[in-house]
Parts: structure tokens; sequence; C-alpha cells
């Protein structure tokens, strides 16, 4: 296996190589991992005391930006934030926005239209400043070239992740259908909560795994099923991505913020929290490998075109030039 695309690059990998030294990069890890403040807080008050130093910073989510921008707006610091906003919407987030911006934020940087048209129409902000960039994937260490084992010989269909999944409807589909489920969520399965029994192909997998092995297990499914709630976000993103990337054909659940990534010609979209809608398609895809390679190359195609986690970290350098 070629070293080249044998560790995942992650955005703040690529973000760091192209920082200047007046730049400053703000996320979690900023902060203390173990204080009596939670790391996020930890991470903007010490972005916030080293800010002399800096002529820009470029902070990873809306909930260090509230913290940093609130009192950057108090401050005499003349420089410019650019924040990457996840999810803007509700009444909280809107009157915390209003409460902390100011001229210092250049760009508010999201993941996707919906997001977009919330913080121009619901926020107020002007469109000028609120920036869509597709999410960022490490498309040279998601690719099917990196792994040695014959694609699909798993014969499973593959899920994972955990923020907002519809995993019951999944469990509800995999028990209308022999095929395998390898469902990869850490913590997702709790007792507690959910005390119904999977099906005996439905296997949910507790313990974490490596990216490596993550991406064996996109390699060897026949496809990937993300099964998604409805939001205005881009919850569940990164699965689709991944699976796109490795060249998979993807079935995922409809959801507004996803609507520019359920678009590309290898994705099915289903109805959500509808087992039966979405066992027809599992069996679809089942029964035609061919269409399956022919979605996951289209997949595959436009991910690279869209969202290498390179170009999207050049895009960010421009936004901050």
């Amino acid at each position: 296996m070629s070293k080249t695309g044998s560790v995942r690059r992650s955005d703040l990998d690529e973000y760091r190589l192209r920082l200047a030294p007046t730049d400053l990069l703000v996320e979690r890890r900023l902060g203390k991992a173990r204080s009596l403040l939670p790391q996020r807080v930890s991470a903007a008050l010490k972005a916030f005391g080293s800010r002399r130093k800096f002529n820009q910073m470029l902070v990873l989510s809306e909930d260090m930006g509230f913290l940093l921008g609130g009192l950057l707006k108090l401050s005499r610091w003349k420089g410019k934030l650019h924040i990457v906003v996840h999810a803007g919407h509700g009444r909280r987030r809107k009157f915390l926005f209003g409460l902390t911006d100011s001229p210092r934020v250049a760009n508010y940087i999201v993941f996707c239209e919906r997001q977009r048209q919330v913080l121009i129409n619901d926020v107020g902000f002007d469109p000028s400043r609120v920036r869509t960039l597709l999410n960022p994937i490490d498309t040279v260490f998601f690719d099917a070239q990196k792994v040695e084992s014959q694609a699909g010989s798993g014969g499973h269909v593959f899920s994972c992740g955990l923020e907002n999944r519809d995993y019951t409807t999944l469990s509800q589909a995999a028990e209308k259908t022999d095929i395998p489920f390898i469902v990869q969520a850490t913590g997702y399965f709790n007792e507690s909560k959910d005390p119904k029994q999977h099906p005996a192909n439905f296997d949910v997998r507790k313990t974490r795994v490596s990216f490596e092995r993550l991406r064996e297990l996109y390699h060897e499914s026949l496809f990937a099923v993300v099964p998604l709630n409805a939001v205005d976000y881009a919850a569940g993103v990164n699965g689709i991505l991944e699976a796109m990337a490795m060249g998979k054909a993807v079935i995922a659940m409809q959801s507004p913020g996803l609507a520019e990534y359920l678009a590309v010609e290898g994705v099915r979209v289903v109805s959500p929290h509808d087992p039966e809608a979405l066992v027809a398609v599992i069996e679809e895809l089942r029964a035609s490998p061919e269409l399956c390679a022919e979605m996951g190359a289209k997949n595959r195609a436009w991910v690279v075109e869209n969202c290498e986690v390179s170009n999207y970290a050049d895009k960010v350098a421009n936004l901050m030039s």
C-alpha cells in the first residue's frame, strides 16, 4: 500500500499549512481538556487572551465564536474573525448571534445552503458575509485504491455516525430482508433508551475503530445507507461523503440540510421514517451490482471535484487573504 494517503488529513491539518504566523486557529483542543470550564470555553478564553499576537482568527464552531466574538466586541482588537457555523437556527442561537456579531466578523462559513439562508433570513446577516463551502473530506485517504481487499467482499450494508441518525427505521428495514447490516456508531445502542431487540442481521458495533478500519468497512460493503432525521443543518454529511469518496452507492433519507449532497446522481433518497421505502431501494441495489458500481463512480467523481479537503482549505485561506 502506498504511503500516500495512509494517514487521514483533517481540515485542521490543511488549515495549519496555510495560515500565516499572525493567524490563529481557534479549535476545541486549544483549550484545556481537564479544566473546570468546558474545553470550548477554555479555548475561546485562551484565544482572547492572546489576541494581541494575531491579526485574524479562524474559529471552528459557533459555540466558541459566540464567546470569543462577544469578548472581542468589547475590546479594542482590530483584527478579523472568520467563524465556521454548523447550526445557526433556533431562538437561542439567533439571540447569541445578534448579541456577539460585530464588523470584526468578516465571514460566517457554513456547509450547506439551507444554513446560509437561516443566517441571512432568520438571523439577518448581510449575504456577502455568509459563505457556503461544501463539507471537506480527504479523498486521497478515502479511496478504494488504498484497500487491499475486494470491493463488496463483506457482503453487508454499511452505516455509521451518531448525530441525528434514525437507526430505528434502519433496524425496521433490516427486519424485512436477510441482507447483513453493520452499524458503526460508538455509543449508539443504549438499552435504557432503546430496549427493543434488533434483528439478527443488524450488527451494532459500539467499539471505536481506526480510520483505516472504517475505510475497509466502507470498501467491503455492497453500498452505504445514511439514515437521517430531517434537520436544517448538515448532520450526516461525513458519512455520506466518506462513502461517496470510497466509490459506493449511497441511500440516504431526505434532510433539508443535505440538499446539495443528496442531489448527486449516485445517491438514492427516500422519505424519513419509511422502512418499506428504504428496504425497496436496498433490495433494488442489492440485485444490481452494475448499478451500484455506476452510482459509486459518479459519487467518487463528484466528491473529488467538490469536497477535497485541500481545495476546501484553499477556499478558506482565500477568504482570509
